[in-house]
């Protein structure tokens, strides 16, 4: 009997030629709880490292622009959640499951995204709580010191997870471009869906953050 796993992960190359031997690592050493499916693209060259593995699927990324290769993998995913990494980032130790227990728990939350440092353990800035925000104030504003859950409008596209029902219910228009985890989100809260921003989940971070502004 094929069980179905509890997330389906799409692993987005940073950067041409970009080491994601780490992240898919990283993933791996969370696996157990969570049953997890991770893609990878096709021509990324680790399929003698890494085809061992029966959690990774290779998957051809037909798109230029991330955020459809994000939409052509989440629509062949099986897992009972959706989530997207970009290859710079690596899982912190139970991390995967802090997101699971926190959208079961929470099933209007559409989209949630970890905690990220910094290879230097310096807090990124990946959560939005207004639209229309600058990048450099996003700790500065007030009642939130980033460090805390909290309810957020938008999200950088480096870390996300996603409520399945949420991703057929907005996905169709809003993966196109380089603001396309921003556009996502927005639409999300057109269909009354939550954003929030999960303190107890971290991420870390070897390169700069790919910030959709």
């Amino acid at each position: 009997m094929d069980i179905q796993p509890d997330l389906s992960i799409c692993v987005i190359p940073a950067l041409v030629g970009a080491d994601l031997v780490p992240c898919v690592e990283s993933l791996l050493a969370n696996a157990d709880p969570v049953a997890i499916e991770i893609y990878l693209p096709a021509g990324c060259g680790l399929q003698s490292q890494l085809g061992q593995y029966p959690e990774i699927q290779f998957l051809d990324y037909p798109h230029d622009e991330p955020g459809k290769n994000v939409h052509h993998v989440w629509t062949q995913a099986r897992g009972r959640y959706l989530a997207v990494f970009y290859g710079s980032m690596t899982a912190g130790a139970g991390s995967l499951l802090a997101m699971l227990e926190f959208l079961d728990e929470h099933p209007d939350v559409g989209a949630a995204a970890p905690r990220i440092y910094s290879a230097t353990n310096q807090l990124q800035v990946n959560c939005f709580r207004h639209a229309r925000i600058s990048f450099g104030a996003a700790r500065k504003m007030r009642g939130w010191d980033g460090r805390t859950l909290c309810e957020i409008d938008w999200m950088s596209p480096d870390v996300l997870f996603v409520n399945p029902v949420a991703f057929q219910d907005c996905s169709i228009r809003h993966f196109n471009g380089a603001l396309w985890a921003r556009k996502f989100c927005q639409a999300l809260r057109a269909k009354g869906w939550h954003q929030f921003f999960v303190h107890y989940s971290k991420v870390i971070c070897r390169s700069t953050l790919q910030v959709s502004r």
